[in-house]
């Protein structure tokens, strides 16, 4: 088999890709989207807390040494 059976440039509709390409562009945005939504909503759940990281950064120092 060679490559030019595998592609063959004549088949492409242009409709076809401009409505794939709309297609890609809106699923990014919906992914976009969802990731902000998720991000507001978790954001309490990843604020620093300084005493449980120098806790766990001491216990891990100690150990490994």
């Amino acid at each position: 088999m060679n490559s030019s059976s595998l592609f063959n440039v004549s088949t492409i509709d242009a409709r076809n890709v401009a409505g794939a390409d709309q297609r890609v562009v809106n699923r990014i945005a919906d992914d976009m989207a969802m990731l902000r939504a998720a991000a507001e909503l978790t954001r309490d759940l990843n604020a620093p807390k300084p005493l449980i990281y120098w806790l766990d950064f001491l216990a891990s120092a100690l150990l490994g040494y």
